[in-house]
């Protein structure tokens, strides 16, 4: 009788550019470093899928998550730091978070990296599922992969995801492609065009 190994399962999620990537999908406007909550709550029902569906593949052997990493950056105060890490990790993710610099990310990509490495160095885990699409990853995940850690990624298609990226990845899943994910877009966008509609009504509201 057989047994099957039960691989550990990480997954590392450029936060920021993934939300920018589904506003380009969804056609919406709305800002990466300071997002509607509707907008995580579509990230990460995307991401949960997806980890899911390679989790009840019995060929992975995978083990659930031992661990969900955010790197992203915001505008905002302390108190909206706190905000989004609390609902972060209400949605079981380790949240890094950088103050945005003149409306800038930064740090965002040496932490996911750092993060990457020190974790594969530690052999805590086999499996890596990235949801990133810049270019600037290539070299992580190669030099990931020469742990012996095999490397899935992830992301929507279009101007955000590299060609180069995409193929360094050992597999990767055009989140498009998922129809249970296809199916969510317009629920998903409508409600995170009315989380924008309050917001801006509480606005109002506040210089009234």
């Amino acid at each position: 009788m057989s047994i099957t190994k039960h691989k550990k399962f990480m997954i590392f999620v450029d936060g920021t550019n993934f939300l920018s990537q589904i506003a380009r999908e969804f056609d919406i406007k709305y800002d990466g470093q300071k997002p509607p909550f509707s907008a995580l709550d579509a990230a990460t029902a995307f991401i949960n899928h997806i980890s899911n569906e390679m989790v009840k593949n019995a060929a992975y052997g995978l083990d659930i998550p031992v661990r969900k990493f955010w790197f992203g950056s915001y505008k905002g105060d302390e108190n909206y730091e706190y905000d989004l890490k609390k609902y972060l990790r209400g949605k079981s993710y380790e949240a890094v978070l950088f103050k945005a610099i003149n409306n800038k990310e930064k740090g965002v990509d040496i932490a996911l990296t750092r993060e990457m490495l020190l974790n594969a160095f530690n052999q805590n885990y086999d499996v890596g599922l990235v949801i990133a699409g810049d270019e600037d990853y290539v070299e992580l995940i190669n030099d990931v992969k020469r742990f012996g850690i095999h490397v899935r990624g992830a992301f929507f298609a279009g101007k955000g995801l590299s060609k180069k990226l995409q193929i360094t990845y050992d597999q990767y899943f055009e989140m498009g492609d998922f129809q249970w994910i296809k199916t969510q877009y317009a629920e998903f966008a409508k409600a995170i065009e009315y989380e924008q509609k309050e917001y801006k009504k509480m606005k109002q509201a506040k210089k009234t």
